[in-house]
C-alpha cells in the first residue's frame, strides 16, 4: 500500500426500496397443450397400482415405502399428500405418502390433463409439466452411484466404512430432531457394541431435520441396513467415504547454511490456518512462522499429535508464509504470516472415522477466537468433480462446501480452497486425444469438491516457466507456455454456474517425453518446505501449492487494509479487495494464443483462468493516477443501495488510452443444506450508470427482474449476467473518449438484493463494495479530485 495515498472509504450509501415485481410465468407451450391429456393418461397409469399397493399397506409397512419421482426441472410437492426425504439428483425426488391413499396427487394430474385452460396456463403445470415419471422406489435408490456399483463388493467385504444421512418426516422441529436421533439410536442398538459395526461421528442440521454419520461395519450388516425395511425411509443416503486428493512430495538437496538467516514474521502479522496433514515446525523455514499454540491435531485417535507425516501440510504452510523459498546462496526469507495448523489428515492422507464436514468446522470454532480468519484448505475429494455427468450425486456429495459456505458467513472468516489437481497418467491420456488445452474442456476436468463452494476463494493454477532441468531434457517438453494454466489444473463453474476458479496462481507445469508419458520435473516445480530438518526443501506442481499462495496475498490484504478503518475488515471485504486487483497475464497475445487454442468463446476460457492472478500489492495501492474506494456493510432485502462514484470532468481530452472502472462486490447470503437450484437464500445484482443517468432511471431499472443490460448502463467484460451468478461478482469497463455529459454527476454503482426462498423476515446480508478508478495514459492526477469528490459526499450524508 502506498501511504501517501490510501484507498478512500465510501460514505454511506442511499438506500431505497425496492419496488418488487412479481416474476411472470411464461403461457404454456403449444405443445405442452396438445400432450397434456396423453401426459396425464400415462401418470395416471403409473400411479394407479402404486396407489392401490400404498392403500393396502399397514401403517408400519408404510414407513419403508417411498415414490420416486422424476421431473424435468425443480417441483413442489405441496398439495399432493407426499413429503419429500431426499434428492438424490436435480431430477430426481423421494417422497413418502403421508397417508393410505395418493388421491391428492391423482387428482392434480387429472385437472393437468382435463381442467380447462386459463390466461394460457394448464392447470398444475408446474408440477404435472414437469414430472416424468412416477414409480415406486427401491432400496438402491438411497445408494450414490459410486457405492450402487460396488454394491456386490461391500456386502461381501469384511469391514466397511459409509456416510449415511437420517432425515426426518415429522414437520416440527422438535419432533424432527427426536425421530433423528430415535432413527440413530435404532441404529446403534442393530450395529450393537461393536459387535457388527460402530456409529463414528454424526453431525445434525436442526434447520433441516437432517443427520450425517460415519459408519462403519460388517458387509452383511451394510446388506440389512440398505436393505431392510427398518430402514428405507429413515436413511435416505449412503455414500462412500472420501478419499482426499493432495501431492507427493520430492526432496531436493541443497545446502542452508549458504541462506541467509530465516526471518520470522512481525509480531502482529495476521495468522492463517492451514487444514491439512499437520506441519513440522521443527523444519528451519516453518520454525520461524509458527508457535507451539498455534498448532492442533483433530485427528480422534491422535490429539496431540500435530507432526506431518506425508509433507502436504508443511509445504502448504511454507507457501502460506512466504509465498515463495528462495534457496540461492544469500537468499532472504522472511515469513510475513503466522501459520496455524490444524491437523485433520493421517499419515495416509485419510480423514479417519471423521466426517470432514465436521472436523473442519471444530478446527474453525478453535481456532478463530485465537484471531484466524483466514483458512487454507488444499485438500479436494479424489473422483468427485462437480460436472454435469456426475450431478445425481450433487445435492448430497455437497455437504462439506455448504458447510464451508455456512461456517464462511456465520462466522466471517475466508476458506482459500484448491480447484484440484488431474494426474499425470489422466492428463497423458487426455492430451493424447485432444491436445493441450483442449482437454481442459472435458467433463472429468472440472473442479474437485469442495471447490464448488459459493462463498470460498477457489484457486486454480498457472505454469511459471518451461525450464527443464536434469537428465535427457532434450527428449522433454513442457506442457504448457509461461502464464498459460497448468496442465494439470481443473475448470470450473461452481455450484451455481458461477465463475470458479476465482483466481489462479503460479502452481507449476509438467513435461511429456517422446512417448508421450507425462510428469514432474524440478525445472518446472514449485520449492516449499518438507516435513524434515534434513532435506529442509521439496519441490512438486499443483492447485494444493496455488491456493496457499492466495492466502499469503490475502494476509497481505489484511495487514494493509485493517489499520485505516475503524472496525475490523470482514470476510466479504477482504475477498472483494483481492480479486479487485486481479489481473492476467500484461502480454494480451498470451492470453490470446491460449483461448484460440482452446477454441472456445469467453465463458470457457475464464472457468479456467478466473479473473487472474491476484495481488496484495495491488489491491490497497493508490497513486496520482488510479484511487480505490471501499466500503462494507449490509442489506436487507429488496432495498437499493446507490454508491456515487466520483469520475472526474477533468478525464476529458486526455489521450485516447484506457480509463477503466474496476468493479467487485462480494456477499454472503445464507446457503440450503439440500439444494442446489436454490442454494443461495438471496440474490445480488449490481449495475453501473454514467453520470448522464438520472436516479430515478436508475431506480426504474433496479427494480426490473430483467436480467439483460440496459442501454442506459455501462457494459463491463462480464456482463450483468454472468457476473451476478455467484457471491464474488466482478467486472471492468473501459472506454477511450471521456465526453463532458458523462461526468454530469457523478456515476452511479446500484446494488439491490433479493429474497429467494419466500422468507418473512429475512436478516440482511453483509456484504462489500470495492471500486477503481484508473487513469491509464497518466496524464490526469485523479486521486486528489476523486479525495475531494467523496469528502464532499461524507459530510452531506452526515448532516442529512
Amino acid at each position: 500500500m502506498n501511504e501517501e495515498y490510501p484507498p478512500l472509504s465510501f460514505p454511506e450509501p442511499e438506500i431505497r426500496n425496492r419496488r418488487t415485481e412479481a416474476p411472470k410465468l411464461p403461457p404454456s407451450t403449444a405443445q405442452a397443450i396438445a400432450s397434456r391429456v396423453a401426459k396425464a393418461t400415462q401418470l395416471q397409469r403409473q400411479l394407479r397400482p402404486i396407489s392401490r399397493r400404498v392403500h393396502r399397506l399397514t401403517e408400519q409397512q408404510r414407513r419403508a415405502f417411498f415414490v420416486k419421482l422424476r421431473h424435468a426441472a425443480p417441483i413442489s410437492l405441496t398439495g399432493t399428500g407426499l413429503k419429500q426425504i431426499s434428492t438424490p439428483a436435480p431430477n430426481v425426488t423421494l417422497a413418502v405418502p403421508k397417508s393410505d391413499d395418493l388421491n391428492a396427487l391423482a387428482q392434480k394430474i387429472t385437472a393437468y390433463g382435463h381442467n380447462a385452460i386459463r390466461n394460457n396456463h394448464i392447470p398444475n403445470e408446474i408440477l404435472v409439466g414437469r414430472l416424468e415419471s412416477i414409480e415406486e422406489g427401491g432400496p438402491l435408490d438411497r445408494l450414490s452411484d459410486d457405492l450402487k456399483e460396488a454394491y456386490n463388493e461391500y456386502v461381501n467385504a469384511d469391514w466397511v466404512l459409509v456416510e449415511i444421512e437420517v432425515t426426518a418426516r415429522s414437520s416440527g422441529r422438535k419432533q424432527r430432531h427426536q425421530e433423528v436421533h430415535q432413527a440413530l439410536a435404532d441404529l446403534s442398538n442393530f450395529l450393537g457394541p461393536g459387535v457388527l459395526g460402530q456409529i463414528y461421528e454424526q453431525e445434525y442440521s436442526d434447520t433441516e431435520g437432517m443427520l450425517r454419520a460415519v459408519v462403519g461395519c460388517s458387509g452383511e450388516a451394510f446388506r440389512q441396513i440398505v436393505e431392510s425395511p427398518q430402514w428405507q425411509t429413515s436413511i435416505t443416503l449412503i455414500d462412500a467415504r472420501p478419499t482426499f486428493q493432495t501431492f507427493y512430495t520430492t526432496l531436493r538437496d541443497f545446502n542452508l547454511e549458504h541462506l541467509e538467516p530465516i526471518q520470522p514474521p512481525p509480531r502482529n502479522a495476521p495468522t492463517v490456518c492451514i487444514i491439512d496433514s499437520g506441519l513440522s515446525n521443527g523444519n528451519p523455514f516453518l520454525r520461524e512462522a509458527t508457535r507451539d499454540e498455534l498448532l492442533f491435531s483433530f485427528l480422534r485417535d491422535r490429539p496431540n499429535d500435530v507432526h506431518d507425516e506425508n509433507g502436504h501440510g508443511s509445504g502448504v504452510a511454507s507457501l502460506a508464509s512466504y509465498y515463495l523459498l528462495n534457496i540461492a546462496n544469500g537468499a532472504v526469507n522472511a515469513s510475513s504470516v503466522w501459520v496455524a495448523s490444524a491437523r485433520i489428515l493421517d499419515e495416509h492422507n485419510d480423514c479417519p472415522d471423521r466426517l470432514l464436514s465436521s472436523v473442519i468446522r471444530e478446527a474453525v470454532i478453535r481456532l478463530k477466537p485465537l484471531g484466524v480468519k483466514i483458512f487454507n484448505l488444499s485438500v479436494n475429494v479424489f473422483g468427485r468433480a462437480w460436472n454435469a455427468a456426475n450431478r445425481r450425486i450433487y445435492p448430497k456429495r455437497s455437504w462439506v462446501a455448504r458447510v464451508i459456505d455456512e461456517l464462511a458467513r456465520q462466522e466471517d472468516v475466508v476458506f482459500v480452497i484448491s480447484a484440484g489437481n488431474l494426474e499425470s497418467a489422466t492428463v497423458a491420456s487426455l492430451n493424447n486425444a485432444a491436445p493441450y488445452p483442449r482437454y481442459l474442456l472435458e467433463d472429468q476436468c472440472c473442479i474437485l469438491d469442495p471447490a464448488q463452494s459459493a462463498l470460498a476463494l477457489t484457486v486454480g493454477s498457472l505454469a511459471a516457466t518451461t525450464q527443464i532441468v536434469g537428465a535427457g531434457i532434450g527428449d522433454l517438453r513442457a506442457l504448457a507456455q509461461r502464464n498459460q494454466p497448468s496442465p494439470f489444473t481443473r475448470r470450473g463453474p461452481g455450484i451455481r454456474g458461477e465463475i470458479k476458479p476465482e483466481l489462479v496462481e503460479y502452481g507449476g507445469n509438467l513435461v511429456q517425453d517422446e512417448h508421450g508419458a507425462v510428469r514432474t520435473n524440478a525445472g518446472c516445480s514449485v520449492m516449499m518446505a518438507s516435513r524434515t530438518l534434513n532435506p529442509p526443501v521439496a519441490h512438486d506442481v499443483g492447485t494444493s501449492v496455488a491456493a496457499p499462495k492466495v492466502t499469503n496475498q490475502l494476509a497481505g490484504v489484511m495487514r494493509d487494509i485493517s489499520p485505516i478503518i475503524d472496525v475490523p475488515p470482514s470476510a466479504a471485504l477482504l475477498k472483494a479487495l483481492l480479486v479487485n486487483s486481479a489481473r492476467h497475464s500484461q502480454d494480451d497475445r498470451e492470453i490470446q494464443r491460449f483461448i484460440e487454442e482452446l477454441g472456445v468463446t469467453n465463458v470457457d476460457w475464464q472457468h479456467i483462468l478466473g479473473y487472474g492472478v491476484a495481488s496484495a500489492d495491488r489491491a490497497t495501492y493508490c497513486d496520482d493516477y488510479q484511487v480505490l474506494l471501499f466500503y462494507q456493510g449490509t442489506l436487507a432485502h429488496n432495498k437499493v443501495a446507490f454508491f456515487d462514484i466520483p469520475v472526474p470532468l477533468a478525464l476529458v481530452g486526455t489521450p485516447r488510452q484506457r480509463k477503466m472502472l474496476t468493479v467487485t462486490v462480494v456477499y454472503h447470503p445464507d446457503v440450503h443444506l439440500r439444494k442446489v437450484n436454490d442454494y443461495l437464500g438471496t440474490a445480488l445484482r449490481w449495475r453501473v450508470f454514467r453520470g448522464d443517468t438520472a436516479k430515478e432511471d436508475v431506480m426504474t431499472i433496479m427494480c426490473s427482474d430483467n436480467e439483460v443490460e440496459d442501454a442506459r448502463e455501462l457494459r463491463g467484460a462480464n456482463g450483468i449476467q454472468r457476473r451476478s451468478r455467484g457471491c464474488v461478482q466482478h467486472d471492468v469497463f473501459e472506454w477511450s473518449d471521456h465526453y463532458p455529459a458523462f461526468s454530469a454527476n457523478n456515476y452511479t454503482l446500484a446494488v439491490t438484493s433479493f429474497e429467494r426462498w419466500n422468507r418473512t423476515n429475512p436478516l440482511p446480508i453483509s456484504y462489500s463494495v470495492v471500486v477503481r478508478l484508473e487513469e491509464t495514459s497518466r496524464t490526469v492526477p485523479i486521486y486528489n479530485l476523486v479525495y475531494i469528490a467523496n469528502e464532499v459526499q461524507v459530510e452531506a450524508r452526515v448532516r442529512a
